[in-house]
């Protein structure tokens, strides 16, 4: 999972992976909730976006953050991982690069789910965007 933030409009790599940053228990996926974020809400297929709920010490990289968006890359892994300071333009910034991914997990449920209707398995889609 490498680590992005927000610097002069686009992303800096600041990490290769989170574990870089955060002990860990070996395990791929982060605790966010030992590290003092909170899930705010999950994106299937798309990305998960938490939110800093208290300053811990295990992670003091992380204090300057509020926000951190898993990525997701068309499977149940986190790819990436990109954070967020207290920063309106930075949160928009995010949200709007982050926006394609949403329409197309949401694509790809609809065309399952109509699949699921027609009573047939839902094709294996070998390209990204709806076409």
């Amino acid at each position: 999972m490498s680590v992005y933030h927000i610097e002069n409009g686009g992303l800096v790599k600041i990490a290769e992976t989170i574990n870089d940053w955060v002990p860990s228990d070996g395990s791929q996926a982060v605790a966010w909730h030992r590290v003092g974020f909170e899930e705010v809400e999950e994106n299937e297929g798309a990305f998960t976006w938490y939110e800093a709920s208290e300053l811990v010490d295990d992670a003091p990289q992380l204090d300057a953050y509020l926000f951190a968006f898993a990525v997701e890359a068309g499977s149940d892994l986190s790819r990436w991982v990109v954070l967020v300071r207290d920063s309106l333009p930075e949160f928009l910034l995010v949200m709007k690069m982050l926006e394609p991914l949403l329409t197309r997990a949401n694509y790809l449920q609809v065309e399952a789910e109509i699949q699921r209707r027609m009573g047939e398995q839902a094709p294996q889609r070998k390209y990204l965007t709806p076409g």
